[in-house]
Formats: structure tokens, C-alpha cells, sequence
């Protein structure tokens, strides 16, 4: 989500914040149902596997 996105729709700042910030939290809990991508990355030779 883009903040010009929320101040195109004359949203208060302070809203656009408390949005932006429930918008960081949800992006983060959805990125820890996914694990540690890095970790299970296996690369032998140009294969990911």
C-alpha cells in the first residue's frame, strides 16, 4: 500500500499513519507463515531445488 495512494483520498495524516502501520503488521505476519525462505533455499548448480 502506498501512502499517496491513502493522501489522493484526503485522509488525515494521522489515519494514513495508524493504516500504514496495521498495513506493516499484517505484511510481517504473513511473511512468518512462510518461514525462513533463506534457510530452505538449496542452489546446486543453476537448480534450485
Amino acid at each position: 500500500m502506498k501512502r499517496e495512494f491513502l493522501k489522493s483520498l484526503d485522509l488525515d495524516d494521522k489515519v494514513i499513519e495508524q493504516i500504514m502501520s496495521k498495513n506493516g503488521v499484517d505484511i510481517e505476519n504473513v511473511k512468518k507463515s512462510f518461514g525462513d525462505v533463506d534457510s530452505i533455499k538449496q542452489v546446486k548448480g543453476n537448480d534450485i531445488v
